[in-house]
């Protein structure tokens, strides 16, 4: 099949045993689905088709690794720490915009004439800070946008052409005011099973746990872990087993709750399908997610 889902889950590195300060210890996800909770002392996992292992979050660069950075290194090959000579975010620094325009993994796929898919839905409230904020965006939105991507709204949410950023539509409803139908975590990663299988690359961003790590919107910690861990588990057991499946991310944050901000952590990478081996052979660091993107797509990088 050769189809690929980028799944880029925002600030989960590989922490300590602490089960107290690590929520990974809550998630059935690790604990019954994997049966193996990684830890910086034990940190890989080996399956059939299956690898979960660490990856280098700061590309050689002193400092806390940062969103904007990561996450253009991880979207672009490029060692966007070394670029700037800093960790940087949330946003990708000035200087690195046209590295995002030019050598994403949205328009190298795009320009090989591949079909590509950015699964997120967006609400109005952020099509309004498009229009005020300047250039204060995301570097995958940004990343999207640049590559001709049209973002996802809510007419694509309910017919299920996108999915919201926490899955089940929940605080559409209850933060935005939305009267659209909530979903389950099961279904969301149905649905996006399905946009994967139809096109070449699909991606899907989730940004709640560097939120959570940050401590903020602390109150809906357990509904939104719960959620994320039942979306995982049906997301892996279902996905077919002939497309390429990548779980990455861009700094640790989430696994460590006894601090508030970014650690030092290696980031949490996970591969499902033929290539999984492939993967944690040739991904050491960020910057090597888009090259073995390209390699397994066939595309020059």
């Amino acid at each position: 099949m050769n189809k690929i889902l980028l799944l880029f889950v925002d600030g989960v590195g590989i922490g300590g045993e602490n089960a107290e300060y690590n929520p990974l210890f809550s998630m059935k996800f690790f604990t019954e689905y994997l049966r193996f909770v990684p830890t910086k002392n034990n940190a890989s996992f080996s399956d059939v088709n299956f690898e979960l292992f660490p990856v280098d979050a700061k590309m050689g660069v002193e400092g806390l690794p940062q969103s904007g950075t990561g996450q253009t290194a991880i979207f672009t090959g490029v060692n966007a720490s070394q670029f700037v000579g800093k960790h940087f975010g949330p946003y990708p620094y000035s200087t690195l915009r046209p590295i995002l325009e030019e050598q994403s993994i949205f328009r190298k796929f795009k320009e090989a004439g591949k079909q590509v898919e950015f699964a997120n839905a967006y609400p109005k409230i952020y099509f309004d800070h498009l229009e005020n904020a300047g250039l204060k965006v995301g570097a995958i939105a940004y990343a999207a946008m640049k590559a001709g991507l049209t973002l996802h709204t809510v007419e694509d949410l309910l017919t299920g052409k996108a999915i919201s950023a926490e899955f089940t539509n929940r605080r559409w409803v209850n933060k935005l005011n939305y009267t659209i139908p909530q979903i389950s975590p099961e279904q969301a990663a149905e649905n996006l099973i399905s946009l994967s299988v139809s096109n070449d690359l699909t991606v899907f961003e989730y940004f709640y746990p560097d939120y959570l790590g940050h401590k903020r919107i602390a109150d809906e910690f357990d509904e939104l872990v719960g959620e994320f861990d039942r979306f995982l588990i049906h997301l892996f057991a279902n996905y077919p087993p002939d497309a390429t499946l990548l779980l990455c991310s861009d700094h640790g944050n989430f696994e460590d709750s006894s601090v508030k901000t970014h650690t030092m952590n290696d980031s949490l990478t996970i591969a499902k399908g033929p290539f999984a081996k492939e993967a944690k052979q040739n991904i050491l660091s960020l910057t090597d997610i888009a090259p073995f993107l390209y390699n397994i797509a066939g595309l020059q990088g």
